[in-house]
């Protein structure tokens, strides 16, 4: 009933000030007891939908915006306008954000296959905590997050990766942006210069755009970052770079990839990168527009990344496309790499 209430309230048929029947008249035309209707008017006077006048009643509050933003008062169409403004920081934000509507499948970069995540062991061990829980982990956490998680951490990088660290020194984050964000926060004040690599991963990029950092963009060879003699010698407030060596966990559906591209084209379109990690680049000729390619790809169903959009400058801008295979059950890399390389090949 309160959810009626409040979907009425909100769609504007029942109007800012109109008065609510009595609760013993209401719960006899409903038939239901006038309790029931006393507990839903309190918890929608509890969360701002009605306010009451003693001695006369119930009404309906006022919802719309602009009585939030001022307590009632209905302000010109500027002033709503000043309230609604956006901080430039803010409008860079939102300009630079952007995900695709679609994130699994052949060939998207970046994305490992989710379906092989233990779901039913994590539920259960999920489960058996939440029974345990303590009070104090009902209230807020230590800055670096949960300390025994943390702990857990830095056992398993001293024991996988060799990395000696403390539990002091890991903090637990939502993810790369998270931690990005959080270290130049900390690290850099606005228009301090980051080195970031040429080409660079655009999520990355827009964040510390966002954040209104300088970027200078260092080339990238096969040890790496690159930087000439004037640029060590001016060393920046921060340098963000990509691991070398990442583990390899889908080594057979990267052969599996990389035998359709060489049976297809030979070394005419070469692949480009490590061999490990999540994806591949198969580089085009310099004639070949690669966003068009992916624009064309997507529509033929088959989801890749135009090389050149990681690039910070247009004439440094190498074509090329991102081809993700963690993401694809091995049976699918044939057909659909088919189906990219008959895109490819209608360009000309």
């Amino acid at each position: 009933m309160a959810a009626l209430l409040q979907q009425a309230i909100l769609s504007g048929r029942l109007a800012s000030g109109v008065k609510l029947p009595s609760s013993r008249a209401l719960g006899a035309d409903l038939g239901i007891a006038r309790n029931t209707v006393t507990q839903v008017y309190e918890q929608l006077l509890g969360e701002g939908y009605v306010h009451a006048q003693t001695g006369s009643g119930t009404y309906v509050a006022d919802t719309s915006p602009h009585g939030v933003l001022d307590g009632g008062a209905r302000p010109g169409r500027r002033a709503l306008r000043d309230h609604q403004r956006l901080s430039r920081r803010g409008r860079r934000t939102i300009e630079m954000a952007g995900v695709g509507k679609r994130q699994w499948g052949a060939f998207m970069p970046g994305v490992p296959d989710v379906t092989e995540f233990p779901l039913k062991t994590w539920n259960r061990l999920q489960n058996r905590m939440c029974k345990q829980i303590r009070p104090e982990l009902m209230t807020y956490a230590p800055g670096g997050g949960y300390r025994p998680l943390r702990r857990a951490l830095a056992d398993y990088l001293r024991v996988t990766r060799a990395a000696h660290c403390q539990p002091e020194q890991v903090i637990v984050t939502t993810g790369i942006h998270q931690s990005v964000d959080l270290a130049i926060r900390l690290l850099c004040d606005v228009g301090d210069e980051v080195w970031v690599e040429e080409p660079c991963y655009w999520g990355i990029r827009n964040l510390l755009l966002s954040s209104g950092l300088k970027l200078v963009p260092i080339p990238v060879d096969a040890e790496g970052m690159n930087p000439g003699p004037r640029q060590r010698a001016r060393p920046p407030r921060l340098i963000i770079c990509t691991p070398s060596h990442q583990r390899s966990l889908y080594a057979e559906r990267r052969a599996l990839l990389l035998a359709q591209v060489r049976a297809r084209y030979g070394e005419r379109l070469p692949v480009l990168g490590g061999e490990s990690g999540l994806h591949m680049v198969l580089a085009l000729p310099h004639l070949k527009d690669d966003l068009a390619v992916a624009q064309a790809a997507l529509e033929s169903g088959v989801l890749v990344r135009a090389l050149s959009g990681y690039y910070s400058s247009a004439r440094a801008a190498r074509n090329g496309l991102l081809l993700g295979y963690a993401s694809v059950p091995p049976a699918q890399i044939g057909p659909a790499f088919e189906t990219l390389a008959q895109v490819i090949d209608g360009f000309g």
